[in-house]
């Protein structure tokens, strides 16, 4: 019975087993870096804060990351593809959500404006890149490094100068244009995803496993508890007396005295059958009796015969 159970378990697993690989293909994939397919940024305003909610690279569900300044109005955060703005020397993948144009105005002209961009799915090691395509090296490091903001989330506050090295439009308007994103170096975050991720199947395994012993320990009470109560109502249960017969010639069989006319007539058979044999017996014996006296004296009467042939012939001589 408890295999059968475990029969039943083994079975469950490899179901599981078989139906899972399609649910953790996406994450499997994201986590070599391969390029799936996710939709556009899309933004919302809330007073002085843009957020943008999109579906980072390496990951399944969505993130929000928000931005404000200091200084000026924010006007306008853009979403920017990867391959708009790619170059040979850096590598696609470490960079995990799209790149954006931020866009402050109202500003003096020269002045300087800082630009706060924070979300809970940047990490310490999070760097924040720039781009000016008027610079030899159009992408480079801010050297900004995460802080932590009121709501536990990391945050990055950049100060740029209006028309400096970091304004891509590289002149004093008024204007700030800061065009940049998020870059975690691959494989920093793609070892620490798949430590996340085998310790989860870890956990989830041995869940599973703690599930089938308790599962295990459940079917074996139940079966001690079906045993023991069929041996409570076996031994609740009288025996029924079994009543054993006795042979006709058994010592211990018992016999009921016969009536008289049986008697008379048993004695009756008896005499008659005993009589008939005396008188036979007699007979035998009487004519026995006379046959040896009728062989007796036909034994004399050979004898004398015999001595009558026996006499001498010449009779002379006796005389």
């Amino acid at each position: 019975m408890i295999s059968h159970y475990f029969r039943l378990a083994r079975i469950l697993c490899l179901i599981v087993a078989v139906l899972s690989p399609p649910f953790f293909q996406h994450e499997s994939l994201a986590a070599i870096g391969e390029d799936a397919e996710k939709p556009v940024p899309e933004f919302t305003h809330t007073g002085e804060t843009i957020t943008a909610k999109l579906i980072p690279r390496a990951k399944s569900t969505n993130v929000l990351i928000d931005f404000n300044t200091a200084h000026g109005s924010l006007s306008d955060v853009k979403g920017i593809e990867y391959e708009t703005l790619r170059t040979p020397d850096m590598d696609i993948k470490e960079f995990k959500s799209s790149f954006f144009d931020v866009t402050i105005d109202d500003i003096p002209p020269g002045s300087e404006a800082e630009i706060t961009i924070s979300s809970s799915f940047f990490t310490v090691s999070t760097e924040y890149w720039l781009y000016n395509s008027k610079k030899p090296a159009k992408w480079f490091n801010s050297g900004i490094k995460t802080k932590t903001g009121t709501d536990n989330s990391n945050q990055f506050v950049i100060r740029v100068m209006d028309g400096g090295e970091w304004d891509s439009d590289g002149m004093a308007d008024g204007r700030i244009q800061l065009i940049g994103g998020p870059k975690d170096y691959f494989w920093s975050y793609a070892l620490g995803t798949l430590v996340v991720r085998f310790f989860g199947v870890f956990v989830v395994l041995s869940m599973l496993m703690i599930g089938m012993l308790s599962a295990g320990q459940i079917f074996i009470a139940l079966e001690k508890r079906q045993k023991r109560l069929a041996l409570l109502s076996s031994l609740s249960t009288k025996p029924e007396p079994v009543h054993r017969t006795e042979p006709p010639n058994s010592p211990n069989a018992q016999s009921s005295a016969p009536d008289p006319d049986t008697v008379a007539a048993i004695a009756m058979a008896l005499h008659l059958h005993l009589a008939h044999r005396t008188s036979h017996n007699t007979a035998d014996a009487q004519g026995a009796n006379q046959n040896s006296w009728v062989q007796y004296g036909r034994v004399r009467i050979q004898n004398a015969r015999f001595q009558t042939f026996q006499r001498p012939v010449n009779t002379n001589d006796k005389l």
